[in-house]
């Protein structure tokens, strides 16, 4: 019987379990996971600490049970994975009480994801929090509970998410982004002063474009230092990135990208025969130019996976590419994108325009709802890029990821068809709107 070795028991990891267990009812597979939870929604750790969800449990994928169950897999959990030998196709396991066993594969999957990046300016960890697990925001939220003021270091998705949460709370929050804007990495600087005035008139407040030089731990709180601005809070929470987990994969000799995570090929392939990997280790790279990508998103975990469970187990699957779409609510405002912003496609070297238009979610006579779409376009008139705040916005992105997985020319999407009704569309949905402003506009931005 052939063995399948999974290495990471999070959503990638049981994702490539659940599909090589589709397309192959007799493939052993065993997943070895060091944390005590099989997978779980990283993406509900906000909710989490604000209550809106209650219990953690609720995070969970499936209940443990599940894996043995129901796709027949071994799960190991509190077992971590120190040595990785492809010539003999062995993996060393340590287990919670420090026993060290050897599991052999014929085919191999890592998914050791990734863990939150730690900068040097830190110099005392007491009081200063980073998310990325259950026992993180569990602790976050105990301490939040007994707290009066935050400081959120870093402006990206999640620190926009927490900003919410800790209002939820009561709390005073506030924001400390080293860039002039919030959500650098993934919107234009004119889309992101929607979202800072939305975040500004419920009172959480903004430091822009302030470089953290020291956190330290003070008594009774946190002292945070940014430019010329010190400030003073009960804790910290850094929201500053994550680092893939490749030093199993370095070890052996795998080889990295660019972008310093696992290299892998159409197939979810990495260099060495037999061995797959997916989610946060992984580099990936865009649809257009191939390009290699840092995406470590849920929704690109899941995409990878699929492809390297079905192939690890015998099939045949191929990914062209990843568009990184995503979406957060904050305040009751959606945020999507997908593509890089123009800023860093010019930085890539690629020449591109766009067009902003405000347009609405459905008909006037039914009072739509003001919707910012914002074009990104290549000198080919491809479609590289999108970004939407606004009802629906993930809606429109979707549309946007759509375009860039098809390399669709502006002129095509400003013809595609959707649905419509005046209670709920409009016969020219927001992407369609900014591609036929595009080809009108008459002096590029």
């Amino acid at each position: 019987m052939e063995r399948l070795l999974i290495i990471g028991g999070g959503v990638a990891g049981c994702t490539a379990a659940l599909y090589a267990r589709r397309i192959n009812k007799n493939v052993d597979i065993t997943i070895v996971e060091k944390s005590p939870y099989p997978a779980y929604s990283r993406c509900g750790l906000p909710y989490l600490i604000s209550g809106k969800v209650r219990s953690h449990t609720e995070l969970l994928e499936y209940p443990p049970e599940f894996y043995n169950r129901v796709i027949k897999a071994r799960l190991m959990l509190l077992s971590e994975a120190i040595e990785l030998d492809c010539s003999r196709q062995l993996v060393k396991i340590r287990s919670k009480d420090g026993g060290v066993t050897s599991l052999e594969y014929d085919s191999l999957i890592i998914a050791t994801g990734a863990e939150p990046l730690l900068p040097s300016f830190v110099h005392d960890r007491e009081r200063v929090f980073t998310l990325r697990s259950i026992e993180d925001a569990l602790a976050m939220k105990q301490f939040a509970h007994k707290s009066k003021r935050v400081i959120i270091i870093g402006g990206g998705f999640i620190g926009l998410e927490l900003a919410e949460a800790f209002h939820d709370l009561g709390l005073d929050v506030s924001i400390v982004e080293m860039r002039d804007q919030l959500l650098p990495q993934y919107l234009d600087f004119d889309m992101a002063k929607i979202i800072e005035r939305h975040l500004l008139r419920r009172g959480i407040k903004l430091f822009l474009g302030k470089a953290v030089e020291e956190v330290t731990s003070v008594e009774n709180g946190v002292r945070v230092v940014a430019g010329d601005e010190v400030f003073r809070c009960d804790f910290a929470v850094l929201c500053i990135g994550v680092s893939g987990n490749v030093k199993l994969a370095k070890d052996s000799h795998l080889k990295l990208g660019s972008t310093g995570l696992i290299k892998v090929d159409e197939h979810m392939k990495t260099s060495e025969e037999g061995v797959y990997a997916a989610g946060d280790c992984v580099e990936c790279w865009d649809p257009i130019y191939r390009q290699p990508l840092t995406l470590q998103l849920g929704s690109v975990a899941v995409r990878q996976a699929m492809v390297a469970g079905i192939n690890a187990a015998g099939g045949d699957m191929k990914i062209n590419g990843f568009t990184g779409a995503m979406v957060i609510k904050v305040f009751d405002l959606e945020i999507a994108c997908a593509g890089l912003p123009s800023h860093l496609a010019r930085k890539q070297g690629v020449n591109v325009q766009s067009i902003r238009v405000l347009s609405k979610d459905k008909i006037h006579y039914f009072k739509g709802c003001d919707v910012f779409m914002k074009l990104i376009v290549d000198q080919e008139g491809r479609i590289v890029g999108g970004q939407a705040v606004g009802n629906n916005a993930s809606k429109y992105i979707d549309l946007v990821s759509l375009a860039m997985l098809k390399r669709m020319k502006v002129e095509e999407l400003a013809l595609i068809e959707t649905c419509y009704s005046p209670v709920v569309s409009s016969a020219w949905v927001p992407p369609a709107v900014a591609a036929q402003a595009f080809m009108f506009k008459t002096s590029p931005q």
